[in-house]
């Protein structure tokens, strides 16, 4: 099938030759085929040989380490024509409606965004907050029990329950298809490095003042999100606190969520503790990433 939309998809990548060349394949097997392909590659060595681009791929080798800024040389090289512009990772496995669903739902809502559900069979889905634990979380906020809202404390909630409803939400999965004539001014933050945690957050609390944002549950994504992309447990937490904070740039009322930032990590901190003696190592980790990140923010806000 042709499309009557111009669209493009950005592909940030990293030293996934095996992942990188099956999504290329996959997207060659789409209903809708993209009129371009921006890879943005930031291996040792390029990943891609000239022989196997093909002429929709523009393919881009870089020293940059953070995908993040590999998503904005992607937007950079967008052309001013593209409708519609897609955001994939390396690792995804899309079926082979999915740009065709991803755009019928972008045009019949007026959205300037959209997701589907990102699924991975090897994890645990997260579940909504029930019992006394399921009410502490809610009241320190780290969780709710309204699937795709973005809380006062920058935490995000995932949609949990993929039964066939369309849901506006507050925030999209990096994995995501955007507007792109009402998006293209935006840019990602520059200085996320590596793995770039919660980019797509404030990417998303950014457009969402440009229109509304909904995820289609009927859309599946296969997202493996090999090990290599999960951060040690301390880098993680670092990045939790850390890049979070950063929505503080994009919320009105920035007292409550400076009450709420601070409730919720010393929550967090709390829960490790409390998780000491099951796995030592791993929550005096969480412990050491959570604090970490507290004095880093406090060193930026010290130096402002």
């Amino acid at each position: 099938m042709e499309s009557k939309v111009k669209f493009s998809v950005v592909i940030p990548t990293r030293n996934r030759e095996y992942s990188l060349r099956n999504l290329v394949n996959k997207i060659n097997q789409q209903t809708l085929l993209p009129d371009e392909i921006i890879i943005v590659d930031s291996s040792e060595k390029k990943q891609l040989s000239y022989s196997a681009i093909g002429k929709s791929i523009n393919y881009l080798h870089t020293d940059v380490k953070s995908a993040a800024k590999q998503r904005n040389i992607g937007l950079s090289c967008v052309g001013e024509n593209t409708q519609v512009l897609f955001f994939l990772d390396d690792d995804t496995n899309p079926e082979s409606t999915y740009f065709e669903d991803m755009i019928s739902t972008l045009l019949d809502l007026n959205a300037v965004g959209v997701s589907g559900i990102a699924i991975n069979p090897e994890k645990i889905a997260r579940g909504k907050p029930v019992g006394v634990n399921g009410f502490l979380k809610k009241i320190f906020f780290l969780d709710s029990k309204f699937d795709g809202k973005l809380l006062i404390s920058g935490v995000g909630i995932p949609i949990r329950e993929g039964d066939g409803r369309i849901i506006e939400v507050e925030w999209l999965i990096g994995c995501s298809c955007w507007d792109y004539q009402k998006i293209k001014s935006l840019k990602f933050e520059e200085d996320f490095l590596g793995y770039s945690l919660g980019e797509d957050v404030i990417f998303s609390a950014r457009a969402r003042k440009l229109g509304k944002l909904f995820v289609n549950c009927n859309i599946a994504l296969n997202h493996k999100e090999l090990p290599q992309a999960d951060p040690n447990v301390f880098k993680f937490y670092y990045m939790w606190v850390y890049y979070r904070f950063r929505l503080s740039r994009y919320i009105d009322n920035k007292i409550l969520f400076y009450l709420a930032f601070h409730l919720s990590v010393l929550a967090k901190i709390i829960y490790s503790l409390i998780g000491i003696p099951i796995n030592p190592i791993k929550n005096l980790k969480q412990i050491t990433g959570l604090t970490l990140g507290l004095l880093n923010i406090f060193g930026d806000v010290f130096k402002r």
